[in-house]
């Protein structure tokens, strides 16, 4: 199963890599024990200039369990939910 998901996420990964994202929006998202996002959001945006990169959401690894309401208030706040 691991492989199998790591096989997955390469094709994601180089399909977005090949893909051209100009006008559309992307809206990150990511679980992590520490380092957040890092550089990714620039790393973005410098790949992606004509794309819209709306504000991310970064879940805690203690939010990654229960992560109902800062879903909804973060999509709220991007007007995104219904």
């Amino acid at each position: 199963e691991a492989l199998k998901a790591l096989k997955n996420r390469e094709s994601s990964i180089n399909s977005s890599a090949n893909s051209d994202l100009s006008g559309k929006r992307i809206v990150p998202f990511v679980t992590s024990g520490g380092s957040g996002f890092s550089n990714t959001i620039s790393t973005i945006e410098s790949m992606e200039p004509d794309a819209d990169v709306l504000d991310g959401l970064s879940l805690g690894s203690s939010q990654a369990a229960n992560p109902g309401d800062a879903v909804e208030n973060w999509l709220s706040g991007l007007g995104l939910a219904e």
